[in-house]
């Protein structure tokens, strides 16, 4: 499948995160799509990475002393699906592996990561405060509880309309 298109994956998740992490997430997405990686072990490893990329972020900023959001992948991950999907004509095949995907996420080991929304002591970060009664606050979050991380709808609406300029608005 890899030669069919090309996939868009690195130019919609550029703004985002670091090229060689999306490498990351590209190759298990084309794995899955062409069938080298079972759509429950792709799950699996997608999970893994995005845990284990956010405690390294985390490290990275607790070590630094620096007062910013844990950053999470989780959105950059419904980016890159519905990046391969856009790469696919309506109703190839590549859209029910990259459906079923979605569904092993919410069924692989859960793992968590930390909450973008809170500081090291917990608190609430103070641009998310006019917000307060809308967040989770727990300083843990489970991976793939649901899927509404992955802000599936506002992702795909924007790559339905090229995906230009979308994480810069």
């Amino acid at each position: 499948m890899d030669d069919i298109l090309p996939y868009r994956i690195q130019k919609d998740c550029y703004t985002w995160i670091e090229e060689s992490d999306i490498d990351q997430y590209q190759k298990l997405i084309v794995a899955t799509l062409d069938g080298s990686l079972t759509i429950p072990e792709a799950a699996r490893q997608i999970t893994d990475l995005v845990a284990d990329l956010a405690e390294r972020d985390k490290q990275e900023i607790d070590l630094s002393n620096e007062n910013r959001p844990y950053p999470s992948d989780a959105e950059v991950v419904g980016v890159a699906i519905g990046s391969a999907a856009s790469s696919f004509p309506p109703s190839h095949s590549a859209h029910e592996r990259l459906v079923c995907l979605l569904q092993a996420s919410t069924s692989a080991p859960r793992r968590q990561i930390p909450d973008p929304v809170l500081d090291r002591d917990l608190n609430l970060r103070p641009a998310m405060r006019v917000v307060e009664h809308l967040i989770d606050k727990r300083p843990v979050i489970f991976l793939w509880e649901d899927l509404d991380r992955m802000h599936l709808g506002e992702t795909y609406k924007w790559i339905a309309e090229d995906g230009e300029d979308f994480h810069a608005s």
